[in-house]
């Protein structure tokens, strides 16, 4: 009989003491809190397309929307910067111009020119808005455009450009071009 009552009390103080002992976890992390930014699945390049992930932050959300906006569009031209040069300094290398300078210069003038038109025209492919505490409004937008729009666009307008005489050196341009944007 001391048996039969003493199971119950034994299951009722374990129940009690498990029940008191349940720890929480929880994962240190030592940089702080991570956070999802939104529409960052548009900021990487696939096979197809250049992406650009940009955000803004005001008080008007159409003026968030335009820096937002704006952001991204740099962020896309500046990515070319580098490369667009080291495209007219070797090409001009390559075909050995007497006045090389000059039409590195205008080359990359040109090319340029034609990326900002093409980052213009670039498409919207995500948005996303939140307003904060302070009643500010963020504003994350991801735009893209095409790689081979790109190529093409840049091939044609400097292989038509009368000033630099690449016409006659198209294949050794759009070589020289392809070999600095291959990994793009």
């Amino acid at each position: 009989m001391k048996k039969a009552a003493f199971l119950p009390i034994v299951t009722l103080v374990m129940l009690a003491t498990s029940c008191g002992t349940q720890k929480q976890t929880t994962t240190y992390n030592p940089f702080g809190t991570e956070i999802t930014v939104p529409c960052s699945e548009y900021s990487y390049d696939d096979n197809y397309n250049y992406h650009a992930l940009g955000t803004g932050i005001g008080v008007n959300l159409e003026n968030a929307r335009e820096m937002a906006f704006a952001s991204a569009k740099t962020m896309l031209v500046q990515r070319f910067g580098g490369k667009l040069r080291s495209v007219s300094e070797n090409y001009t290398r390559a075909v050995s111009y007497g006045n090389a300078e000059e039409i590195a210069e205008i080359l990359e003038t040109d090319m340029v020119m034609t990326v900002d038109k093409l980052v213009g025209d670039s498409r919207k492919i995500c948005e996303r808005t939140s307003k904060d505490a302070s009643g500010n409004y963020n504003v994350f937008i991801a735009i893209q455009v095409s790689k081979r729009e790109v190529k093409d666009h840049i091939i044609e307008s400097a292989t038509s450009n009368q000033n630099t005489n690449i016409e006659q050196h198209r294949e050794d341009f759009r070589k020289i071009f392809e070999k600095e944007f291959e990994n793009e």
